[in-house]
């Protein structure tokens, strides 16, 4: 081979070469978008949505996120990504696939209320067996202590609940969401505001994630007009409770699951006794005006712990009765009646969407209801 013609194949390319050929290969860096439409690993993530788990999506969105830097952010929080004349090329992932086309995220729901399938007799359900949702349940399901427990440790059925169940609501939040009685667009804010004589119950079972979830169940007081003369005792012991110190109610609130349907292995790993409370877990409370939370920390627990890991990825499967109960220690206290019950019915954890904001103060002129203080 000539001399010249050696020469010719050893000569490297110059730098302008290499950045023509660079800039070839990643002349579309900043044009992720075909006509205004994101890809979809490239799609703004709205605040609290997840991102999707394949991962072509997440390494694109991570190029994506490092080649948009600082211009390419809007005030909102979601990527400002400019439209490209020649429309998208045609990028691969590592699977050699391209990406799938990912219709443009939902707006959440603000309420995330799960759907009431109606009220359910002391069977079974059969009318909606694969429907998620919950059902209102009758009292009557559970056993508390009898008129003469004290002497003879006797349980009968309640014969009423001194709160009804008339929403459940599940969402999200990275910094577990509490005091729903404060947070407009939930069911409980939004019926202290429409009704002055409205009392509520708030139960809000945190449960660990990742993504963290507050099962929010809201319980309605039986109006003063139609509570029954056996249940009077019941409705002064709540009165009590409320305006008892938190470590009293610690003490007092307890808590009767009964798992009907699912695996065995949560059937078998979900207590059927009545457990108090504040004994397994730490509880907190905010207190309001008309209104009462508790919450329920589950990562806390070293039962419901292990039990929730168990059923968090077959909720589709599982129907649980749930009711709380006030603890009566003394005869005047006797018979004890449910606090509040209801059915989880294969929930679908997956409807979750992000707490609405909290709202700490009442403005002039506000429906608000007022804070009487957390604890």
């Amino acid at each position: 081979m000539p001399p010249d013609r050696v020469v010719r194949h050893l000569r490297t390319p110059s730098i302008d070469k290499l950045k023509a050929r660079v800039a070839s290969l990643n002349c579309y860096a900043s044009h992720e978008v075909d006509d205004g439409t994101p890809a979809a690993s490239l799609l703004a993530i709205a605040p609290g949505t997840t991102e999707t788990s394949s991962s072509s999506a997440r390494s694109a969105s991570s190029r994506s996120s490092r080649s948009a830097t600082g211009h390419m952010r809007q005030s909102d929080g979601h990527l400002a990504l400019p439209s490209h004349p020649r429309g998208v090329p045609h990028l691969r992932g590592r699977s050699g696939t391209a990406p799938e086309t990912m219709a443009p995220a939902p707006e959440p729901l603000v309420r995330s209320v799960l759907a009431k399938l109606g009220e359910c007799a002391d069977g079974e359900p059969t009318d909606a067996d694969d429907m998620p949702g919950w059902y209102e349940i009758r009292p009557t399901r559970f056993g508390v202590r009898s008129e003469t427990y004290l002497a003879d440790h006797r349980k009968v059925p309640s014969a009423g609940a001194i709160f009804r169940c008339v929403a459940v609501q599940l969402f999200t939040s990275d910094d577990l969401a509490e005091d729903f009685a404060m947070r407009p667009g939930c069911v409980a804010h939004d019926m202290l505001c429409a009704n002055r004589e409205t009392e509520l119950f708030i139960l809000n079972i945190l449960l660990p994630g990742p993504p963290a979830l507050s099962l929010v169940h809201v319980f309605e007081r039986t109006p003063v007009a139609q509570r029954a003369p056996i249940s009077e005792h019941a409705h002064r012991l709540y009165d009590h409770f409320v305006a008892a110190e938190p470590a009293w109610r610690d003490r007092r609130l307890k808590i009767l699951a009964n798992c009907t349907g699912g695996p065995l292995a949560i059937r078998t790993a979900v207590p059927s006794r009545p457990a108090v409370i504040g004994n397994k877990m730490p509880l907190r409370w905010h207190r309001h005006e008309r209104s009462l939370e508790v919450v329920l920390d589950v990562a806390f627990s070293s039962v419901a712990a292990p039990v929730w890991r168990l059923m968090r990825g077959v909720t589709r499967k599982v129907v649980l009765d749930l009711a709380l109960i006030i603890e009566a220690k003394e005869d005047e206290q006797l018979p004890e009646q449910v606090l509040g019950c209801m059915q989880w019915h294969k929930p679908n954890i997956a409807d979750a969407q992000p707490a609405p904001p909290l709202r700490n103060s009442s403005g002039p002129g506000s429906d608000r209801p007022r804070s009487a203080g957390s604890v």
